[in-house]
This record gives structure tokens, C-alpha cells and sequence, in this order.
């Protein structure tokens, strides 16, 4: 398993080639951007948006990816720092800071000189999910707690109906992003960092 912490880490300085995601033909679900952002666009580099056209190729007949996030600005970040922190002290009073962390970077994210490809402000890491003729695929809602972790119900040794679909669709998705460069993040299934 690989932690944000062994990833290689870019210079801040890094170039940015963002480009548009919509215009490559990725389904773009906008209600997480409209919650903590003011842009109407989701952009990413181009090679990771290229490596996404190319795992789409692979993907069953019918599936496409649907994004959520790519790049962001430091102020954005910020913006969803401060906003989540709300929003979690009010949801988890006791363990608000250990999720703020985990789920946005926290603060400290805010002070790193260096920003590592896992980082949406590197223009190289995305927030996906899974469609299947245009609805969403079940691959477990976020629940700010370890079933997140995308290898989650792998180590579970019973499981539902319900959790082998999750299971099963959690394979395909890390199956065909894998093969085309990505690498996830494992606190969160649907966080991949582009790392060629």
C-alpha cells in the first residue's frame, strides 16, 4: 500500500498544462465544485486527462468516469479547508481534526512548499467515479471512516450482497486507473494521483 508520504513529491514551481476535462467527454458532477468554489470548470493536466481518455478505453462497454475535482488553487484549497473544518465540528466535535486531515490536508497542507502529485494543486490528482450508461456505479458512499479506504471490503471477510457489488466495482475502478498510471490515495476511493 502507498502513503501520501512515500509518493514522490513535485516542486511547487511545477509547470501547469490544465485543460478542460468536460471537452475530452467525462461526465462532470459539479455539486461538490459549486459547494466550495466559484468555478464552473473542472481542469487537470493534460497527461493525466489524456491517461483518463485511455482507461476509459479499457473500461466495459457502457462505463465512463465521472469527475468530480481536479486541480485546485490555493485559494480554493483554503477555501475547503476552512469550510470542511466547519462543517466537521459540528458533525464530529471529538475527531473534527483527525478528519480535517485526512479528508482535505488540513492546514498543513496549506504551509508545504513542496506539493506532492497526490495534491490537487499539482494539476495531477482527481476525484472520480464510476458510470455505467450515465448512472453512478455503487462504490460505497463517503462515510469519514475506514469502509472510504478503497481496499476496504477486500479485507472483510463476510460481506453483503450489496458489499461484494461495492467490492467488485472498487476492483475495476483500481484495476483500469493503475494500468494507466494512477495511483490511489488509500484513505479515499475515489482520490487518484497521476504519477508519469
Amino acid at each position: 500500500m502507498i502513503y501520501v508520504s512515500e509518493l514522490y513529491i513535485l516542486e511547487q514551481s511545477l509547470k501547469l498544462s490544465l485543460v478542460d476535462v468536460e471537452k475530452y467527454g467525462f461526465k462532470i458532477d459539479k455539486k461538490f465544485i459549486k459547494k466550495y468554489s466559484n468555478n464552473t470548470k473542472i481542469l487537470l493536466n493534460k497527461k493525466p486527462t489524456e491517461a483518463l481518455v485511455r482507461a476509459r478505453k479499457d473500461l466495459p462497454k457502457g462505463y465512463n468516469f465521472s469527475i468530480t475535482y481536479g486541480f485546485r488553487s490555493f485559494e480554493e484549497q483554503e477555501n475547503i479547508v476552512k469550510k470542511t473544518e466547519e462543517e466537521l465540528k459540528k458533525s464530529h466535535p471529538h475527531e473534527w481534526e483527525e478528519l480535517l486531515d485526512r479528508y482535505t490536508g488540513g492546514y498543513k497542507d496549506l504551509k508545504q512548499k513542496k506539493i506532492s502529485f497526490m495534491n490537487h494543486r499539482s494539476g495531477n490528482a482527481v476525484d472520480l467515479k464510476l458510470l455505467l450508461n450515465n448512472k453512478e456505479v455503487d462504490l460505497g458512499d463517503v462515510k469519514l471512516n475506514k469502509q472510504d479506504e478503497l481496499t476496504f471490503f477486500e479485507k472483510k471477510k463476510s460481506l453483503s450482497k450489496k458489499e461484494e457489488t461495492i467490492r467488485d466495482n472498487r476492483r475495476l475502478f483500481k484495476e483500469v486507473l493503475e494500468k494507466h498510471g494512477f495511483k490511489y490515495y488509500p484513505k479515499e476511493w475515489w482520490h487518484w494521483g497521476y504519477t508519469k
